[in-house]
């Protein structure tokens, strides 16, 4: 839980912390089979197979609000560049852009 609200909310992350947590469970039992000094540790994982499922469909929720956030702002894109300009002319030939259009080597030393 997050607590930086007054009404505390789930963690938007909480199935990679899953995965994290049955991972490193796993790795112990693993590492029983060659050293036999971590026999005490090794303990059936907390997190079941299953606590995980919706992993997957979290990941691809992010990507599509990722996306979408990309698509909201890039109208946008030709006002931000316009305003830069207009507050420092020059700037990009300043810091090597060679403008829309044409090149620039990427190591001019090799």
């Amino acid at each position: 839980m997050t607590k930086r609200r007054s009404t505390p909310r789930p963690r938007k992350s909480y199935l990679l912390m899953l995965v994290e947590v049955r991972g490193f469970y796993l790795d112990i039992q693993e590492w029983v089979l060659d050293d036999p000094s971590w026999a005490p540790h090794a303990v059936p994982s907390p997190v079941r197979r299953g606590d995980t499922d919706g992993l997957l469909k979290q990941r691809r929720t992010t990507i599509a609000k990722m996306h979408q956030r990309v698509r909201e702002r890039l109208p946008q894109l030709p006002i931000l560049v316009e305003t830069s300009e207009r507050q420092s002319p020059g700037r990009r030939q300043e810091a090597g852009h060679p403008g829309p259009g044409r090149y620039t080597q990427l190591n001019p030393h090799r």
